[in-house]
């Protein structure tokens, strides 16, 4: 399953504003659609990701969490994340994922558990892909989806598309280079969809290359004017040399569990599969009402 990730503060966005409208008249707007569409193409083209990521999350009344650590992406085949975490009061943990096509690795560290390193085999790995893309679920509103198979934000962009009116602002310049400023308001209704709290509004700064879109550069959900969640991708990198030998996790010596032999990954994953299942015999259901009332009809 992949794994969904946040990151630190946004500057004020409303003392640019004004430099990115008179920079959107010289030049027409892309739609969200269209931006989407071109970070697609990009990463299909892709041969290898490479990039670093920040977040910061606050949770309503409790701690904030912040995240750093890298990301490698070689084709469609093989996945390499790592992540530190902190929180309030010096938590820290740490979050690896390795995926080939021989299987996923996880490694957690965490002060509740210490070390926990599962494996999940090439058939479990595909039975779940394989329910979770029937079922076509990306997460709550604000959640973002993991990058191995979007590396570039295009699917981080669709999800929250779905669910806040996205629409282009204009062209702002960060750190030198130009970017696409993409804002939206929540949309009616989404609030009500999902239980507990939902950001209000977000804000996408999309990096612009040539003039082409080229990566989310950082995302930022608020609620009530509050920055709750921000993301920043940095250093993005395209088809460097990366071997696929280097996309191993260093067990030397350490306990490695399947992951169905870890309580809480095997419930979340029968839950998915579980919900595929049905889904699957509540079209097999349909579909031989429909046909049989077909022959009825003969």
């Amino acid at each position: 399953m992949q794994t969904r990730r946040l990151l630190p503060p946004v500057f004020l966005l409303a003392a640019i504003l004004p430099a990115a409208a008179q920079e959107g008249a010289k030049e027409p707007l892309p739609t969200v659609p269209e931006i989407i569409a071109k970070l697609q193409a990009r990463e299909r083209a892709a041969k290898t990701v490479m990039l670093t990521m920040r977040s910061r999350t606050t949770v309503p009344d409790g701690p904030t969490f912040e995240t750093e650590g890298t990301l490698r992406v070689l084709g469609t085949t093989h996945f390499h994340v790592k992540m530190r975490m902190r929180a309030d009061e010096g938590i820290e943990g740490q979050h690896e994922v390795v995926t080939t096509p021989e299987g996923s690795w996880t490694r957690e560290v965490n002060p509740m558990q210490g070390e926990v390193i599962t494996r999940m085999s090439k058939e479990t790995m595909a039975a779940l892909k394989e329910a979770e893309d029937l079922l076509g679920e990306d997460g709550p509103p604000g959640a973002v989806p993991g990058q191995s198979e979007a590396p570039l934000g295009s699917a981080m962009l669709a999800s929250l598309a779905k669910h806040f009116d996205l629409a282009v602002q204009g062209k702002i310049v960060r750190n030198g280079l130009d970017h696409w400023l993409l804002r939206g308001d929540v949309r009616p209704g989404v609030q009500g969809e999902v239980e507990g709290p939902v950001p209000d509004r977000v804000e996408v700064l999309v990096q612009v290359l040539k003039g082409e879109p080229f990566a989310v550069a950082r995302m930022t959900q608020f609620d009530d004017g509050a920055e709750v969640m921000t993301v920043e991708i940095n250093d993005v990198q395209l088809d460097l040399p990366l071997a696929e030998s280097s996309f191993q996790m260093d067990t030397k010596g350490r306990r490695v569990i399947d992951v169905m032999d870890h309580p809480e990954a095997a419930a979340q994953i029968r839950e998915v599969l579980d919900r595929a299942k049905a889904k699957r015999e509540e079209k097999g259901n349909a579909k031989d009402g429909k046909d049989g009332g077909q022959d009825r009809g003969k």
